[in-house]
């Protein structure tokens, strides 16, 4: 239309240029938006869901997708295996303390195995939770500080094997045994869990 009125060349390519500047960031969404959606439909036709477009972007950047086959060989519920203690242990003591270091309420799934796992044993009456601490991130464990009625206070804890390898007073005593049941856990495809009781400090 320039050329057709008599604009000269360099005049009308600048406004070319112009347009071409000012229409990009207008159209980049609904480009974006449209590739994306189309994305989305060849992914569908693959039976794959998508429940967000910026997935399909996000997935394009990726050189090693690994995915959980929860629900086809596993049931997605956790369940407590056959523990390990050290010597001077007994298992029931074990899920015991396990149970004391948990909270039905918190509604996580790892307290709920331990709980269904203690279920056999009856709650004891006589002690009183005085003290919790849920689990974090940065101290990987949780504890509970509980006195009997006879006066007696202790604490339970469970969490990262590590960590309350780092803190047992027979740590020294127990690191290759416990070292070697976690790595015979792992091998198995077991995540392991430590528990540890303790008086005083």
């Amino acid at each position: 239309m320039a050329l057709f009125r008599g604009h000269g060349m360099v005049e009308t390519l600048r406004f070319a240029l112009v347009l071409c500047v000012a229409s990009i960031p207008v159209a980049m969404p609904t480009v974006l938006s449209v590739t994306l959606a189309v994305g989305a439909e060849r992914l569908a036709r693959r039976r794959a869901v998508v429940t967000r477009l910026a997935a399909i972007e996000e997935l394009a950047g990726i050189d090693i997708l690994c995915s959980d086959k929860t629900g086809t060989l596993t049931q997605n519920r956790l369940s407590l295996g056959r523990p390990f203690c050290v010597p001077g242990c007994a298992v029931d003591h074990l899920i015991h303390c396990a149970a004391l270091a948990s909270r039905e309420e918190v509604r996580d799934p790892i307290d709920e195995a331990v709980l269904v796992a203690a279920a056999a044993d009856p709650p004891v009456e006589s002690l009183r939770l005085e003290a919790f601490q849920p689990f974090d991130p940065v101290r990987k464990r949780t504890e509970a500080t509980l006195v009997e009625s006879g006066g007696r206070r202790f604490r339970v804890s469970k969490g990262a094997p590590q960590v309350l390898l780092a803190m047992a007073a027979n740590a020294v005593a127990v690191q290759a045994d416990v070292t070697r049941a976690v790595e015979g856990f792992a091998a198995r495809g077991y995540r392991s869990l430590a528990v540890a009781e303790a008086e005083g400090d």
